[in-house]
């Protein structure tokens, strides 16, 4: 199923913003990874990497559409995907996990992306 993931200049809930190249970017790197996955309620002691044992689902074909940033997630048969399942996807907040470095101009650029992951509203 395809879910935002990310607007274009509208503040992250840290206070982020990012411009629409930046998501491009974003975009970009969860294809070229192919890998991606992500945690339902990660543990925020754990930013650098992906607790597998947490994994609840995984994360392709990312795009940018109408400044927005969408993509495809893939529930798996785990015990974390299948608490997700139960969850309606209106219900939940697709967060990015990744390193960023902000420029002398303002403008934040992704170094890497770790994880895509859910968080229950």
């Amino acid at each position: 199923m395809r879910v935002s993931i990310l607007k274009a200049n509208v503040p992250t809930p840290k206070g982020n913003v990012y411009i629409v190249k930046t998501l491009v970017d974003i975009a970009s790197k969860i294809n070229e990874d192919g890998r991606i996955m992500g945690e339902l309620d990660p543990n925020p002691n754990h930013f650098g990497e992906v607790v597998y044992d947490n994994v609840s689902h995984t994360v392709r074909n990312a795009r940018v559409d109408d400044d927005e940033l969408t993509a495809e997630i893939t529930i798996l048969d785990t015990p974390s995907g299948k608490l997700l399942k139960q969850i309606p996807i209106g219900w939940c907040n697709f967060h990015l996990r990744m390193i960023i470095m902000r420029g002398d101009d303002g403008i934040i650029n992704v170094e890497k992306v770790i994880a895509v992951d859910v968080l229950p509203n």
